[in-house]
């Protein structure tokens, strides 16, 4: 699914992108795929936080629980990097 969303994406950047429904729809599209990313990220990495983080009742608190637990998971993906060449 997410790689048909990259190719709406870049129809959607190649064709009319002065027009407001393209602009739109590009706004939509990029929403949707970081959202697609933000949960695949945390089901991959923190499973059990993901599992938590689907029982928050307000979609909007969900979605900014989602977007921490990912920056999260990138910290702690950097300094497993930064220690591993140390």
């Amino acid at each position: 699914m997410l790689h048909c969303i990259c190719k709406l994406v870049k129809f959607c950047t190649t064709v009319g992108s002065n027009d407001e429904f393209y602009s739109a729809t590009l706004s939509v599209l990029i929403s949707l795929q970081s959202r697609i990313v933000l949960h695949y990220v945390c089901r991959k990495y923190d499973y059990e936080n993901y599992l938590s983080t689907l029982l928050i009742p307000s979609a909007i608190s969900r979605a900014a629980t989602f977007v921490l637990r990912a920056f999260y998971i990138e910290l702690a993906q950097v300094l497993q990097i930064f220690f591993s060449h140390v």
